[in-house]
């Protein structure tokens, strides 16, 4: 049995198991997780065509999973606006910048097709509703509002949450969104530390401009990596933000770290 699987073995985790939140679900457990995902309850929002609701299924690798067909927002409301885009990866509840996106190779992704109203429910609202009074992690891709999210969460979930991955951008993909800057800046006043970051970008080119040059497919992708890319050009950045109260490296659930020192030596 592995050092994980007998912390969360512990009576007082089995009753207290840990919270794991994941907004813009893939479908898929986040590879963070596998570990001990069968220990620990997870809360997974995807927006789709189906009836709004949620369905208990303990079969995809959780002690529980509860999977919200709705999108998570910070305004309150049943619906909200979703701008469509050409790439579904780059749709938002915010509308692209168009203007700012002109210059990068990748803003024909954020070309709007279409503007509809969606399901839309609040995480506080979610929490009260099951009844669950903590999150240890938060794992949340939402296109410009993952940081509104997290501090529209009552102070005292914030603070006592272990582990909130987030995806802010850097340049102006969309109209008011939650920037990196904005994300360092807020959680400079929470006891988390910065725990990892992967940067990721696009080229600063004209895809107008490439395209009017009449070339072959392969000239054109060649162009396009012939350039080197810009940092400054990321929406993608994933910040893992980690809770002040681990000394270490083991990850532990918030109000069992005595616990977990008191039993280590006999495990």
């Amino acid at each position: 049995m592995s050092i994980i699987d007998r912390i969360l073995s512990l009576p007082q985790l089995v009753e207290h198991p840990p919270v794991l939140v994941d907004i813009g679900a893939s479908g898929s457990i986040h590879k963070e997780w596998k570990a001990f995902a069968k220990y620990a309850i997870c809360l997974a929002f995807d927006a789709d065509e189906r009836e709004f609701g949620y369905i208990s299924d303990e079969s995809k690798g959780f002690r529980k999973l509860l999977i919200y067909n709705s999108l998570v927002s910070a305004k309150e409301g049943d619906n909200i606006d979703f701008y469509l885009t050409a790439s579904p990866y780059c749709s938002s509840t915010l509308e692209p910048d168009g203007k700012a996106l002109e210059d990068w190779a990748f803003a024909s992704k954020f070309d709007i097709t279409k503007k509809v109203r969606v399901k839309n429910i609040t995480l506080t609202k979610v929490l009260a509703d099951v009844g669950i009074q903590k999150i240890d992690w938060l794992k949340t891709d939402t296109q410009g509002i993952d940081l509104s999210i997290f501090s529209s969460l009552p102070l005292e979930v914030q603070k006592t949450a272990l582990v909130v991955e987030l995806e802010p951008g850097i340049i102006d993909s969309y109209k008011g969104e939650d920037k990196m800057y904005k994300v360092f800046e807020y959680f400079e006043g929470l006891p988390f530390w910065l725990g990892a970051m992967t940067v990721k970008g696009s080229q600063r080119l004209r895809e107008n401009d490439v395209e009017g040059l009449h070339l072959s497919d392969r000239l054109k992708k060649f162009i396009y990596y012939s350039h080197k890319t810009s940092p400054d050009g990321l929406n993608l950045n994933t910040l893992i933000i980690l809770a002040g109260i681990c000394p270490n490296a083991i990850t532990c659930w918030g109000g069992y770290l005595p616990l977990w020192k008191n039993n280590l030596d006999t495990l």
